[in-house]
């Protein structure tokens, strides 16, 4: 990531932590952290950023701050854990694998760094993080009854099912990310030999059934209907920060 990025993401936190006297630490998340120290941020892609907090609060979402599209949540010293949990955790081993810290005042999460990183790479957690993955795949399709509003069951279905298309990138130690998470796993079979699998983990999406062609105009419908919702919309919930206009790049 570029300094002048890197200052962006770091003016941020420092302007938050001194109006919030609940921040106590933040950490670079996600994509970036597998990005060179010189390599340009894309306009489209957000910066992911990890602020511990010492009580929880509502998730901040997407929005530009000094030419950076961040994308910042929430968590508490509880949510993280020991390093043991942290360890096995394929949401957050990866923040703390190398040095992505922004804030740290108390040092726990330099010292949380130390531990993670030293263990990262090790069989057993590596195995333990891919293990998680199947559980919160099942646990989230379990929540989807019929019974909910349509967006709702889609939502429900969408991020878990996604999931398994996460589960190569932490077996090949690589970050998980949202946006880019198929691309990756790609990447990532076909570096391991394993690119044959790909067709499969398409498959898990719609049966086999979907061309490029109908998969590209119903893309094409989705931009417009998101553009038209990022204009009008005025409901909170957990992912509207994501369908805004300043969100639209990154979509």
């Amino acid at each position: 990531m570029r300094a002048g990025a890197a200052r962006a993401v770091a003016a941020w936190v420092r302007a938050y932590a001194a109006r919030e006297p609940g921040v106590e630490g933040a950490v670079l998340s996600g994509s970036v952290l597998g990005m060179a120290a010189g390599e340009v941020v894309p306009p489209w892609s957000d910066v992911d950023v990890l602020v511990v907090r010492s009580e929880p609060a509502e998730k901040l979402g997407k929005f530009r701050w000094g030419g950076v599209l961040l994308e910042v949540t929430f968590v508490t010293w509880e949510d993280l854990g020991s390093p043991e949990d942290v360890l096995g955790s394929f949401v957050f081993a990866g923040c703390f694998r190398g040095d992505g810290g922004l804030l740290d005042p108390a040092g726990r999460l330099a010292w949380l760094r130390a531990r993670v990183s030293a263990g990262f790479a090790d069989a057993v957690w590596v195995r333990r993080r891919c293990a998680g993955v199947p559980v919160r795949i099942e646990a989230g399709l379990r929540g989807v009854d019929g019974s909910g509003a349509l967006h709702e069951q889609v939502t429900g279905w969408l991020f878990p099912t996604s999931l398994t298309a996460v589960l190569p990138l932490v077996a090949g130690l690589v970050e998980p990310t949202v946006r880019r998470r198929y691309v990756v796993a790609r990447e990532v079979l076909a570096a391991y030999g394993l690119v044959d699998r790909y067709v499969a983990v398409l498959d898990l999406l719609d049966g086999g059934g979907g061309s490029a062609g109908r998969v590209a105009g119903h893309l094409a419908g989705l931009a417009r209907t998101f553009d038209v919702a990022a204009q009008v919309a005025r409901t909170r919930f957990f992912f509207s920060a994501d369908i805004t206009p300043a969100a639209r790049e990154g979509a």
